[in-house]
């Protein structure tokens, strides 16, 4: 549905997703309203707070994500056009790639990779929170953009994302042990991406054209 609006509709991918997410959010909160669902098998819950050879079952998935994230993008023939469409859409259109399919098809495995995201968490707490991750919102846009990843595409990847992850999960840290109010630590985080947005796009900024 997303792929659909933005690639059809023409709508910035960023606010396609907002604005679906917002709906979903919606439409479950109304039909559970203040029931909270409840995950009756307790071995499922305790299945996903165990361990694989020591290894926390969330990390291994986690980890498998990441690989499997990082394949497609530098092993695929999806993921080179998806760098030459991020780079120049119409530079990929000359050369034969099919865009929209191509837009679709990402927005499909963002969206399953969100999902299995979802049903983790969900497992791990024993009930449908429908609020559980909105808190990470801003963190995961700031990580993405710290490691590296440009907002007008063509430059980024899962491994940058993940040095992003590290390095504000470590300035959190300190700065939760350090004393900072929670608010010192959001006043951080968008100071951070605002200074790696810019650091990132200086040197192109005569060929931006739009931020997608």
């Amino acid at each position: 549905v997303n792929g659909a609006v933005h690639t059809i509709g023409k709508v910035p991918s960023f606010l396609v997703t907002l604005g679906t997410w917002f709906i979903g959010l919606g439409v479950a909160t109304v039909l559970f309203g203040i029931t909270t669902p409840q995950l009756e098998d307790t071995s499922l819950t305790s299945w996903a707070g165990g361990s694989w050879l020591g290894v926390p079952v969330v990390i291994v998935f986690a980890a498998g994500s990441l690989l499997a994230a990082w394949l497609i993008c530098r092993r695929t023939k999806l993921g080179m056009h998806t760098y030459a469409i991020g780079g120049d859409e119409g530079i990929s259109r000359l050369a034969g790639v099919n865009i929209r399919n191509t837009k679709m098809i990402l927005f499909a495995l963002a969206g399953a990779f969100s999902g299995l995201g979802g049903v983790l968490a969900t497992i791990r707490l024993g009930v449908g929170d429908v609020g559980v991750g909105t808190g990470s919102l801003f963190l995961t846009l700031s990580a993405v953009v710290v490691g590296g990843t440009l907002l007008s595409g063509g430059r980024g990847g899962p491994l940058h994302s993940l040095v992003g992850v590290l390095l504000l999960v470590v300035l959190g840290n300190g700065l939760l042990l350090a004393g900072a109010s929670p608010y010192i630590q959001q006043g951080a985080q968008g100071l951070i991406i605002v200074v790696a947005v810019i650091v990132t796009a200086w040197p192109n900024r005569n060929r931006l054209r739009v931020v997608k």
